[in-house]
């Protein structure tokens, strides 16, 4: 017989090693290969042209984290708790996309000369630069800022009203018009 430790202990490993199996395999993986016909377009760039984009994408990305924080900054302003944890939730994930950004712009940057890699990096770092784009629209959704700024075109056109508070003073009598004012309530009475 054995002892209900080691039962414990049976039962414990193979709950493990199932898990381990199953975890391998619905693991996704890190980083979603480019669109065919983005890394197509960016096959047909030169390393100048690569790193010259690879540049403009590290800008904006830099200028979302920027607008990101000034968000935090107005949630924190307001005191509003539910909005300043949705900000920084997508702070901090987009914190994690900019590191990505770095690593692949270094790597671009070092195998510059080398066509097929600096073109996959580049593709990589489009990706982080559309997925950093998200996370800001998310943020600005946290604020409740709207994307559309502009005034519209509606025009309200509302009927005249005749017994317009806002047009006649009822206590001064005009246009023969008397009411008497309110009568004041009081416990002596």
């Amino acid at each position: 017989m054995t002892s209900p430790i080691r039962r414990f202990a049976l039962a414990v490993l193979i709950m493990g090693a199932a898990g381990g199996i199953a975890a391998t395999d619905t693991a996704a993986p890190a980083t979603p290969p480019p669109p065919p016909a983005a890394s197509a377009k960016v096959q047909a760039m030169s390393p100048a042209e690569l790193k010259t984009s690879a540049d403009g994408i590290q800008a904006q990305i830099k200028e979302d984290y920027q607008h990101v924080l000034r968000l935090q900054g107005i949630a924190r302003k307001q005191k509003d708790v539910i909005k300043l944890n949705c900000v920084n939730d997508k702070l901090v994930q987009l914190k994690v996309q900019m590191n990505l950004a770095d690593t692949s712009y270094n790597s671009l940057v070092a195998n510059q000369s080398k066509g097929e890699e600096a073109s996959g990096m580049h593709a990589q770092l489009q990706a982080t630069g559309h997925s950093v784009k998200e996370l800001r629209e998310a943020a600005n959704a946290c604020i409740g800022e709207l994307e559309l700024k502009r005034e519209s075109p509606i025009e309200v056109q509302s009927p005249e009203i005749t017994d317009d508070p806002g047009v006649i003073d009822p206590y001064n009598g005009e246009q023969g018009v008397v009411v008497e004012p309110p009568g004041y309530a009081s416990p002596f009475h």
